[in-house]
């Protein structure tokens, strides 16, 4: 009996050796895709296309966190490339005594440094490669302001009024402002997966902001909402 048992157990073993290791093992599914990391490209466009864009359209990275049943979370930096404005030529005045010439007063305002970081959530409908994402993110943006003020002389002794201005120094100066502005953005998005590793969003996007400003030494809070348009961010992702 014992031997007949022993028998038994060695054909079970030999078989069990002899199949291929491989058809043993469990294959496990393969998890989806669920983190993403994408570059905003509208100010790219925008100058290929060269279109001039005076909005604060802002050039962002976004890491995103895909999660069940539609959620996500994300994280996003980005800064204002071309927010800049142009020279702002007040009414010009004569100079008593002085014929033909006129004196401009000009403000010249740019912004060198401008950016935003900020944390989002989105929920996301659809099952398809075409998706749609509501979000609503809090964001804080650091703008710095310099405004140039100067004077402008045209003097046209001709009257044909050919003549080249000339900028004078007596009464000009340089003011730089720093603004520390809070708020939060709405969004509508359609995203489209091309592969399984590449999607494109376009996006709609609503921004809140309140922040301190100071003028003639007074300190007062402003508060806006503005759209940069019916597309705000066109955006390119990379899952993995």
């Amino acid at each position: 009996m014992k031997n007949n048992i022993a028998l038994a157990l060695t054909i079970i073993v030999c078989n069990c050796m002899a199949q291929n290791p491989d058809s043993l093992k469990l294959k496990a599914p393969v998890p989806a895709k669920s983190s993403e990391i994408g570059v905003s490209v509208s100010t790219a466009f925008f100058v290929l296309a060269g279109v001039s864009d005076y909005n604060e359209r802002f050039t962002n990275v976004t890491y995103r966190r895909l999660y069940p049943k539609h959620h996500a979370l994300k994280l996003f930096t980005g800064v204002a490339l071309f927010n800049s404005h142009e020279n702002n030529y007040q009414q010009g005045y004569y100079i008593p005594g002085t014929p033909h010439t006129t004196i401009y007063p000009t403000s010249e305002i740019t912004t060198p440094s401008n950016f935003q970081v900020g944390v989002g959530y989105e929920y996301i409908i659809g099952k398809k490669k075409l998706k749609q994402a509501f979000g609503f993110d809090l964001v804080y943006n650091n703008k710095f302001e310099r405004n140039k003020f100067y004077y402008l002389k045209l003097h046209d002794s001709t009257g044909t009024g050919a003549t080249e201005p000339t900028r004078l120094d007596t009464g000009a100066y340089v003011k730089g402002t720093n603004f520390d502005k809070f708020g939060f953005n709405i969004s509508y998005s359609l995203r489209y997966q091309f592969s399984k590793r590449w999607v494109g969003t376009v996006s709609c996007i609503g921004s809140y902001r309140f922040y301190k400003r100071r003028e003639n030494g007074i300190e007062s809070t402003i508060s806006d909402f503005n759209m940069t348009g019916l597309i705000s961010d066109i955006s390119i992702f990379y899952k993995f």
